[in-house]
């Protein structure tokens, strides 16, 4: 837990850096549920203190979490020296991607207030551990394409000016 310190200190950075990029993901996979997002005024950080803050425990089943941190824990062993926290880090948040993805239908139809319930509470078919597996495998494609080409990644303001 202590490559996480910064997630939990003062003004949450590691939780604040990490919903930035999380939001730079959406625009780059899912542009028209970033739109609807940003048009409702969702601002993601409170979505990121309990998703990433809390390793997805409140969204899901304590079967599915376990093999949540267990990939998390694979990724962390598997880099090289002080990489590993930025392995484990860039897996979850490629979950949360994926996660928020799986859902983005329903989110279209969502205004502001249902959006913001949607975030603070998973939906009644919440995610079992086979569906963790599809989002593991759909994280690493997508951490796999876009985790070492930064560059495919534009910031929210750019898209704003599209």
């Amino acid at each position: 837990m202590s490559l996480m310190y910064d997630h939990h200190n003062e003004g949450f950075p590691g939780i604040q850096r990490m919903t930035q990029h999380l939001s730079e993901l959406i625009w780059r996979i899912d542009e028209k549920l970033a739109s609807h997002l940003d048009s409702e005024g969702i601002d993601l950080l409170e979505a990121g203190v309990r998703w990433i803050g809390c390793l997805m425990v409140r969204e899901l089943p304590v079967s599915a979490c376990a093999r949540l941190w267990d990939a998390l824990i694979a990724e962390y062993a598997q880099a090289p020296g002080d990489q590993g926290s930025e392995g484990f880090e860039a897996m979850l948040l490629y979950f949360c991607v994926c996660f928020l993805a799986r859902y983005s239908l329903r989110l279209l139809e969502m205004d502001f207030e249902a959006i913001t319930m949607f975030l603070k509470r998973a939906p009644p078919d919440s995610v079992d551990e086979d569906s963790v597996e599809v989002l593991l495998g759909e994280a690493f494609v997508l951490k796999s394409l876009f985790q070492q080409a930064r560059s495919h990644l534009r910031n929210q303001e750019s898209q704003k000016l599209r």
